[in-house]
């Protein structure tokens, strides 16, 4: 599963941050070594923290041995691979910190929904994220439940992932907790009850570990009588697990922090939507990155019904949009398209059966037999979903067989429910409270298949209500977005009732004359009747790369973990002729801890990098018959994840420098030009946009608006903090004559390079000409990246590319910027209020 760029940089942050661990936890043991009392002074994930972040606050975190345990929050919105970053979080985990494949994972989840749905994806060796796992476990993964036991072999052997929900975990008292008392299911991982020694020494490894007695025996009873409880909580403690936490937020209670603390985790790792004050976030993602990846449905459209109208007149309403997108959808899926079966959710009020025939609030039958009797809705196309009858169970509505459109709920589907044909929400109450009645809006938010159609009704997302105050309605619906970690797209609610306030924003008046005007380069490829086409990375570039041409050479300098790892298994047990304190080996034997040898399942990794399957094949069997040669195929099996993963790495490298080759080639043979084309088939800025807010970006100091905007309105609600900070920089520079911040979307400005996916710079900016002050004599496109990411690979990409773009000559620009000058620059945090000065500057 290819990653989107957020999650990457959330990954590369993370990787980043473990390295740093691992060198600040090698310092810690060299200090230990030598003082326990300098050891005390050093906390390795504050240093690592300030190392790989630059910042100086962190919450230190100790667990239950009163040791120090790394306690991070990846901020990731509702919507944004949150399962997905976690499995690619353990394999991170696994080899930079712990070099190892096996071990215990704790996973704690929210709700019963994340719970089954992440439960199901990790017990499905066809889903990506059992997959994922695989590959890098070799195929080791055990999914455990609270019910379910493991032994010390499975843990010894097998990456266990043990799945938890958090009221589980989060115990008020520990004898009535299922987690927390003695199953006696685990004594694999304890010594047996009249082992007092042993018990003792376990004990003052582990001291907070759950036992019987105390250390006052009774006369006559034998000498430190505590025995540890062979419960799931201390079969936790023991074996020292990973933590993950999904919505970690929900843990934030006092009581809870000291929970997960005392299970002797060895890292935390929280992915939340919504981190609390003081949380050390690591990574923090907005509703804006989803957006730009395509991920989620923008604009949302509220309809508000006002006057005198009914539930069944805004049910009705929802009725007739859903079936609109269905014929979308459906000509949309005639022309090449995806499959989409738009889906309505409808909100009631109450759902018990004992409240059907209360007519004074809206029940899901009411709603039901409304839809069936006078909108025609065939009964298989609704299902009921409530707390106590759950018409989805077992109900795949991504499949083309599946008939459900509509789906009647209270509040069954508001957290972990996740179906991205959703593109309707009928809210069916006349209160005018919003409590409760917007808490489904990020459930209509998920794009199908995470990739725009091109269409926009099938590329938005719908909520029908009514008689309710459309200002509060909107402000509850922001309210839930923020809960949902997407408050930064609170400006994309667009309130479609006729009272509502225009959001299409124009050029101000003083740049009129610019209207039509402001061209912008792009790639082109010439075409045989003398126009031009936008070059097209996948059939004008990938075709023209030699995919026979890769080097295995760097791939051979593959370097196995060892010679031949072997794995003995032995059963350990009390044997009757052992002594008082003597275990005895009942069985032992040794193998080789080899993973197969698949060259399919290599090829199908390489497929991300080489398309071609069939060189994809030569590729991997060369490579692995030449390192078996070398080292044995017992050693490149017991290495064979790894031996994929490096391929894999080394190949990617190699693709990009041949994309690159190919690009500058076309470049040198003039078959791709980069043109500021005046006319048909140019780029210029459009003279009218659609904006989403209500708030004009301010000066904070004054509270002045921004007066140097090309457009007369610049919401608030759609910048970012940094992005906010570079806009109002701009906005103050006296020699600036207008900025314009660039959006994402076909419609906006980007340069495709010799990488996948087009690059959307930041801002434009004009600067103004030293004779004539209302013209420009200068085009800024600029591209502003954090200080933390000058490095990455993304960052290296875009720097080469405006490079790229600035060595073009004038002339290829075109005879219209004649006299002007055209820059693409790279703006860094720590630097872009001198470079902008500088450019600005008299």
């Amino acid at each position: 599963m290819t990653l989107k760029q957020y999650q990457q940089r959330a990954l590369d942050d993370l990787q980043r941050y473990l390295e740093a661990l691992r060198e600040a936890e090698t310092e810690y043991a060299r200090v230990r070594a030598v003082s326990e009392q300098a050891a005390r002074f050093l906390h390795p994930p504050r240093m690592a923290w300030e190392k790989a972040t630059g910042r100086m606050a962190y919450a230190e975190r100790l667990n239950g041995l009163g040791e120090p345990v790394a306690d991070l929050y990846l901020k990731i919105p509702t919507g944004g691979g949150k399962t997905l970053l976690a499995c690619h979080a353990i394999d991170l985990l696994q080899r930079t910190l712990y070099e190892r494949r096996s071990g215990l994972v704790l996973w704690v989840v929210p709700s019963t929904e994340i719970y089954r749905q992440t439960a199901r994806a990790l017990r499905d060796r066809r889903h990506p994220y059992r997959q994922l796992l695989d590959v890098h476990t070799a195929g080791r993964v055990l999914l455990r439940e609270k019910d379910e036991r493991f032994t010390r072999q499975d843990v010894e052997h097998n990456l266990v992932i043990l799945l938890l929900m958090l009221p589980s975990a989060n115990r008020e008292n520990k004898q009535t907790l299922r987690v927390f008392r003695d199953s006696g299911g685990f004594t694999d991982f304890f010594p047996p009850e009249d082992r007092w020694p042993e018990h003792e020494a376990l004990l003052r490894e582990f001291p907070n570990l759950d036992c019987f007695g105390d250390d006052a025996t009774a006369p006559g009873s034998p000498p430190m009588a505590r025995q540890v409880m062979t419960s799931l909580g201390n079969a936790l403690r023991v074996n020292r697990p990973i933590l993950i936490l999904d919505e970690g937020h929900r843990a934030f209670s006092d009581k809870a922090r000291q929970t997960i603390a005392n299970l002797n985790p060895r890292f935390i790792l929280q992915l939340s939507a919504t981190p609390p004050t003081g949380a050390n976030k690591l990574v923090d993602i907005g509703g804006r990155d989803l957006d730009r990846e395509q991920m989620i449905k923008l604009d949302i459209h509220l309809h508000n019904k006002t006057g005198k109208p009914d539930w069944k007149d805004t049910l009705l309403s929802a009725v007739a949009k859903r079936n609109a997108l269905e014929e979308t959808a459906q000509a949309y899926r005639q022309n090449g398209g995806d499959y989409i079966r738009p889906i309505c959710l409808v909100q009631v009020e109450q759902t018990g059966e004992k409240l059907v025939n209360d007519h004074t609030r809206i029940h899901a039958r009411h709603a039901e037999k409304y839809l069936i009797e006078h909108c025609g809705i065939a009964p298989g196309h609704i299902a009921v979903k409530t707390s106590d009858n759950d018409g989805l169970e077992g109900v795949d509505l991504l499949d083309e067989g599946c008939p459900i459109r509509y789906i009647i709920t209270k509040q069954a589907l508001q957290e972990g429910w996740d179906c991205s044909f959703a593109y309707v929400l009928a809210i069916l109450s006349n209160s005018g409270s919003e409590t409760g009645l917007t808490q489904l809006i990020g459930r209509i938010l998920r794009q199908p298949y995470a990739r725009d159609t091109g269409i926009q009704p099938l590329d938005e997302c719908y909520v029908f209500t009514f008689r309710q105050s459309s200002t509060a309605l909107a402000n509850s619906i922001k309210g839930n977005l923020e809960k949902e970690g997407l408050g930064d797209i609170a400006g994309s609610i667009v309130t479609d009732d006729v009272s509502a306030p225009s959001r299409e924003a124009v050029f101000r008046e003083k740049f009129k004359h610019f209207e039509g005007e402001i061209y912008l380069p792009k790639f082109v490829v010439p075409t045989a009747d003398g126009g031009f086409r936008n070059f097209i990375y996948e059939s004008d570039l990938l075709p023209e790369i030699d995919w026979g041409s890769f080097d295995i050479t760097p791939v051979l300098a593959f370097n196995p973990l060892a010679s031949e790892v072997k794995t003995t298994d032995a059963a350990v047990g009390y044997s009757g002729s052992a002594g008082f304190d003597q275990l005895a080996v009942k069985s032992a034997g040794e193998h080789s801890d080899t993973a197969e040898i698949d060259l399919v399942l290599m090829t199908r990794q390489l497929v991300d990098v080489i398309p071609n399957p069939w060189w994809g094949y030569d590729y991997a069997r060369r490579i692995v018959d030449t390192l078996s040669e070398k080292y044995g195929r017992a050693v490149i099996a017991a290495n064979f994840i790894k031996l994929v993963l490096w391929t894999k790495h080394q190949f990617e490298a190699q693709r990009i420098n041949k994309a690159r080759h190919v690009f500058e080639r076309m470049v040198d043979e003039k078959r791709l030009l980069f043109l500021l084309l005046h006319g048909k088939g140019g780029y210029f800025l459009p003279s009218r946009i659609q904006v989403r807010g209500s708030n004009m970006l301010h000066h904070g100091s004054n509270m002045q608006v921004v007066q140097k905007s090309l457009f007369d309105f610049e919401p608030d609600e759609e910048f970012n903090g940094e992005e906010r900070a570079v806009a109002l920089f701009l906005d103050k520079q006296s020699e600036l004559l207008w900025w314009y911040r660039n959006r994402v979307g076909d419609k906006h400005y980007s340069i495709q390079g010799w990488q996948p996916k087009r690059v959307f710079p930041d801002f434009i900016a004009a600067k103004k000409h030293p004779e004539q002050h209302d013209e420009f004599s200068h085009i800024y496109v600029l591209e502003y990246k954090g200080k933390h990411l000058k490095d990455n690979a993304d960052t290296v990409y875009k720097r080469e590319l405006f490079e790229r773009c600035n060595d073009m000559t004038w002339e290829e620009l075109g005879e219209q910027f004649a006299g002007k000058q055209f820059r693409f620059q790279m703006i860094y945090q720590d630097e872009y209020e001198q470079v902008l000065g500088k450019a600005f500057s008299g």
